[in-house]
């Protein structure tokens, strides 16, 4: 029988089986061509957004382009994340603002410049499963704040990260299921509630890259992904099927691998 990679890995930590009973194998599914330069994301439909700094496309599930739209007005491109399959945000960390656009990359309404919200040093955001929130964190004063667009709820501050949390660097912020994840690549991750109140600490080093989903931490570690339990220490780690991968993405029963100059779609199958 074959299992999408979730469902196997939630069997596996509960079961106890060894790493060395695994029995998988990668399903290649299609790959494009992209610059390791180049900004690039998808949202839940497969959909991937991708730019130069001087335009976004939008291409569907097969790669096909739908949509191109400029940003050179925009300034340079730091991060281009969904919020959702309807609303696209693109961060600025040269010009400090927030920039909107729909389905169809027309821009949803004016940029929003981050020193409006007493921010001025904004160097990650991520998106929040609340789409009039993005969450911001200013990594030279060791601020992380929620910024709330839509209503007159204040803004979630968590302020001296650094002196609370010993927390070095944070290379990655990523909200999933009404919790808060930061990286520290040099010592694990950090977990938050919604309100910013420190939940829990996984300890790992040398983290390129993470993933959450459901109880699960999927780790990108040197070219071998680590799939962890948040409810226990236990780990598998699955080899990848193509070399020198530096970012990922998970999509529905897909996992999506970048190398330097291709996007690779593969399944993760189990057989038991």
């Amino acid at each position: 029988m074959k299992c999408s990679v979730i469902i196997v890995f939630v069997f596996l930590i509960f079961s106890g089986v060894s790493q060395d009973s695994l029995n998988y194998s990668w399903v290649k599914k299609f790959s494009f061509k992209l610059d390791s330069t180049s900004v690039w994301n998808i949202d839940r439909l497969e959909n991937h957004y991708v730019s130069d700094g001087k335009t976004i496309d939008k291409m569907d599930s097969t790669g096909k382009i739908r949509f191109t739209q400029s940003v050179r007005s925009s300034g340079g491109m730091s991060t281009l994340e969904p919020i959702n399959t309807m609303k696209l945000v693109h961060f600025s960390q040269e010009q400090q603002t927030l920039c909107f656009f729909d389905n169809t990359l027309s821009l949803y309404q004016d940029c929003i410049e981050l020193i409006d919200a007493d921010i001025i040093n904004a160097s990650l955001i991520c998106s929040s499963s609340q789409s009039d929130r993005i969450w911001v964190l200013d990594q030279l004063n060791s601020t992380l704040t929620q910024l709330v667009f839509s209503s007159d709820i204040p803004s979630v501050s968590v302020e001296n990260l650094a002196g609370i949390l010993e927390v070095n660097e944070v290379t990655q912020i990523l909200e999933r299921d009404e919790r808060l994840f930061l990286l520290d690549s040099d010592r694990g991750i950090y977990q938050f509630d919604i309100y910013g109140s420190f939940v829990d600490f996984y300890s790992r080093e040398n983290i390129d890259q993470f993933e959450v989903v459901g109880n699960s931490l999927f780790l990108l570690i040197n070219n071998t992904l680590v799939l962890q339990s948040t409810r226990s220490e236990q780990s598998v780690e699955i080899a990848l099927p193509v070399e020198d991968v530096f970012e990922f993405r998970i999509a529905n029963k897909a996992i999506f691998l970048r190398t330097p100059q291709t996007v690779h779609k593969f399944e993760l199958q189990f057989l038991e």
